[in-house]
């Protein structure tokens, strides 16, 4: 089994697990639902449910990554491209290093990454905000991540590949070395 598949198998067990936890905790912090339920814990698993939803993000970005070549076909017969396009390839990559840097800046101001460890922060929701720029922010985090697990997967299949043909090309020579050489090869006739 390659690294795509073990990543990809990985990613969706962990995404139910994740979602089965978000569904369990926003049902006991529920007020609607359960309105007479007062649990005593319930800064304690909206907190959980918090950490959930940020692994939850982490996890569907690796997923898309993963799945990144489908995702573009999908597009692809969407829009009713069939062709290769060098200066489309050129803009989208150009695209990809924009999301990129502005998820990596959306990363460190909205301290994404000690959100996943659990740490506790008092930030929350600013209604003085703009609601467009707060999805902005996590889809580029998101972009950032489908693109460092897209790219990081195509550089290690093809080191993979370059490894396994020098493999191949040197075992070539070294079985070449160990055949006895013909008369002919040796200058006899």
């Amino acid at each position: 089994m390659d690294a795509v598949r073990v990543i990809n198998l990985v990613t969706i067990a962990c995404l139910a697990i994740a979602m089965m936890i978000m569904l369990v905790t926003s049902l006991l912090v529920s007020r609607d639902l359960f309105p007479y339920a007062a649990l005593g814990g319930a800064f304690a698993v909206r907190e959980i449910h918090m950490f959930a939803g940020y692994w939850v993000l982490l996890i569907v970005a690796l997923h898309l990554g993963t799945r990144w070549q489908i995702v573009m076909n999908v597009c692809r017969g969407l829009v009713g491209i069939s062709t290769q396009n060098v200066c489309r390839t050129v803009i989208l990559r150009l695209a990809v290093v924009v999301i990129v840097a502005w998820g990596a800046r959306s990363s460190a101001e909205m301290a994404f990454g000690s959100k996943l460890m659990l740490s506790y922060s008092l930030d929350m929701w600013d209604f003085n905000e703009s609601t467009l720029g707060f999805f902005v922010n996590y889809g580029a985090i998101v972009g950032m991540l489908a693109a460092a697990t897209h790219y990081g997967l195509t550089v290690s299949q093809k080191l993979r590949f370059r490894a396994c043909l020098r493999s191949r090309y040197a075992d070539t020579n070294t079985v070449r070395d160990r055949v006895p050489k013909r008369h002919s090869d040796q200058g006899y006739g």
